[in-house]
């Protein structure tokens, strides 16, 4: 009964949480410098997240022997100097100089130049035959940064204009991989068979990496079979 009354209380305060965000986020896009604040820092938050991948490819980049399978840039270019210790490290720190000189408006090419080395890091850490997600939306958002930040040399129309973006190539992927989905599996892709082929291959993925898997209720007692 307690735990069940801590994770109401609990619902709730992220609730208020969120909606204290959310009109924070109101309060400073109703003025032009509140704009400007409001996309600082959202490109704080994106640039912060570009370091931290680079950083994490970078050290997982030495433990991969070759380039399975090239995606990307990596089709066209030879990525396989990164799978060395030195490289993978020296090109994140690479990133990180050029992301920092971006964001205090240093030179407006840093951005963009940091995009170029941050796709050689992720073509070459993905090379082995599955390529992660969760990083794509950030790397659409810093696109967006950076794209702005070229084309613009005011701060207001780099505020209007970077928003936009972010908010129209997010759009955009999500609805391309929703019609990509419907392509592939029809209007029975609501049924959710895709959802738990992927839910089963990531057990085998953490089982691979930590020897132990601990499965919540739902995925416990689901029983399902695919055709």
């Amino acid at each position: 009964m307690k735990s069940g009354i801590a994770v109401n209380t609990l619902r709730l305060d992220f609730k208020e949480f969120l909606s204290g965000i959310t009109r924070l986020s109101s309060e400073l896009t109703r003025s032009v410098q509140g704009r400007i604040l409001h996309f600082r820092l959202i490109e704080l938050l994106v640039t912060s997240q570009i370091i931290y991948f680079s950083w994490e490819w970078g050290i997982y980049l030495p433990k991969i022997s070759s380039i399975a399978y090239p995606v990307g840039l990596a089709n066209y270019v030879d990525v396989s100097l990164l799978l060395s210790f030195h490289n993978s490290w020296i090109n994140a720190g690479l990133i990180t100089i050029l992301v920092l000189m971006g964001f205090l408006r240093y030179s407006k090419y840093s951005y963009t130049v940091a995009l170029l080395f941050v796709h050689l890091q992720y073509v070459a850490r993905f090379s082995v035959g599955k390529v992660g997600h969760g990083s794509v939306l950030p790397g659409l958002m810093f696109l967006s940064i950076a794209l702005a930040t070229i084309f613009f040399s005011s701060e207001k129309d780099r505020a209007e204009v970077g928003m936009f973006l972010m908010l129209f190539f997010a759009g955009l992927a999500y609805d391309a991989a929703a019609f990509c989905k419907l392509f592939a599996s029809g209007l029975s892709w609501v049924q959710g068979d895709h959802l738990w082929m992927w839910m089963q291959e990531n057990i085998v993925d953490q089982l691979s990496a930590n020897g132990t898997v601990h499965l919540n209720y739902g995925i416990a007692t689901k029983k399902w079979t695919v055709s």
